[in-house]
């Protein structure tokens, strides 16, 4: 990438495994801007003229099959024994097992990437209710928001046992370690020294919170990579599919993965593709003659987790999950 005084020109784009998008495209006719060096821990919303272009360059070397996390269908039946399904209803998230838009596996990355590229958050007078992710598909604007989700499905039901409202905090709480971290990772994980600075690896989950995070992964803080690895921002949304609290709204952490996959730096995967697919879809964003990518539609079953990773006690008036691998 060509240094100039502190600044770098957008890159040409090469073809790559997988192909890029139109919008990928884009940067090579912006070649000659010259973007200032954004990095790691600032906002892209920080740099006022040239948004769209550090955003397309920062995904500019993820080939385009790999650029979005597809939702995945879960087949509630096959955990019947294992509390799977009970953690999302106890918060009002069922439809997020099995929302993958009608069973469809045509997602419009192009059209996506630049309606991310252009993207403007719009508080509103009472946000979250009011607050609209608006971005531009050529020239027709499509806003993200409470009310687009529940046109497609009720997300949030609400939560039950005992029936509370949902909390909607900030995103610095939600993903951030707070004063109750401690008490999170106890509920969490199963090793003997619980540190507030301990490294944190799947393989030290508890049977069920391990088993949540594949779901995690796709469907609700969806993220690609070292998946070994247990981020410090998906603790306290296991906590709470664990626990019940808090009680965490999936719109509102919809808005806010969309939003983070833009102004973050370092997270360079689409979240929700299937969903703003649909989104855009039902906007009629999508021009006449757009092709869109296949991601293939794969059910998360028992099967999924490997032969012999789970097994379940029968009690008295319980299952309890094993953890075959420990």
């Amino acid at each position: 990438m060509a240094e100039n005084n502190g600044k770098r020109k957008a890159p040409a784009s090469k073809k790559q495994k997988g192909g890029r998008s139109a919008a990928h495209d884009s940067v090579a006719e912006a070649m000659e801007v010259e973007l200032p060096e954004w990095s790691r821990g600032e906002r892209l919303s920080k740099f006022k003229n040239c948004q769209k272009e550090l955003y397309l360059d920062k995904i500019s070397k993820v080939p385009r099959n790999k650029l979005g996390v597809a939702e995945r269908f879960t087949v509630i039946s096959d955990f019947k024994y294992y509390g799977l399904a009970k953690c999302f209803q106890r918060l009002g998230w069922e439809a997020v097992l099995t929302y993958n838009n009608n069973n469809k596996s045509e997602v419009y990355t192009d059209e996506i990437v630049e309606w991310m590229s252009t993207l403007e958050k719009k508080d509103g007078k009472n946000p979250p209710f009011t607050t609209k992710l608006i971005g531009c598909v050529g020239n027709k604007k499509v806003a993200l928001s409470f009310e687009t989700m529940d046109k497609i499905v009720k997300f949030d039901t609400g939560a039950v046992n005992p029936q509370r409202e949902y909390e909607y905090s900030s995103a610095e709480k939600i993903y951030g370690k707070g004063d109750d971290w401690l008490t999170m990772l106890r509920e969490l994980f199963q090793v003997d020294d619980i540190r507030e600075d301990m490294k944190l690896y799947r393989k030290d989950l508890k049977p069920l919170p391990k088993l949540l995070t594949c779901i995690l992964n796709w469907n609700v803080i969806p993220r690609a990579g070292d998946k070994e690895k247990i981020r410090n921002y998906e603790i306290r949304v296991l906590y709470a599919l664990i626990t019940g609290r808090p009680t965490l709204s999936f719109k509102h952490l919809v808005l806010l993965n969309v939003w983070e996959s833009r102004e973050d730096y370092d997270r360079k995967r689409i979240p929700h593709i299937r969903l703003l697919t649909r989104v855009l879809m039902d906007a009629k964003a999508i021009p006449a003659g757009a092709k869109p990518y296949k991601m293939r539609q794969t059910p998360f079953c028992i099967d999924k987790t490997d032969v012999g990773d789970w097994d379940f006690r029968k009690g008295r008036s319980r299952c309890v999950l094993i953890d075959m691998k420990r």
